[in-house]
């Protein structure tokens, strides 16, 4: 709805229904780790898996260099 090519995004998440959802769309979920673990299915949906959004924005930015 939005536009964006899924191949160039990413989607934070802190739910298995939103990571897989992000994946199915061929977007690029990370994982940002709340009330639940990572999981070996999240693992594998996964592009990553961060601790907080602070994390994503350091990976972000060295996926950018």
């Amino acid at each position: 709805r939005i536009g964006a090519d899924p191949l160039y995004t990413v989607v934070c998440e802190d739910s298995i229904n939103g990571i897989r959802g992000a994946h199915r769309a061929q977007m690029k979920p990370i994982m940002v780790i709340d009330r639940l673990s990572p999981t070996e299915e999240t693992d594998r949906l996964c592009f990553a898996t961060c601790k907080d959004l602070f994390e994503v924005k350091e990976l972000i930015k060295k996926e950018n260099k």
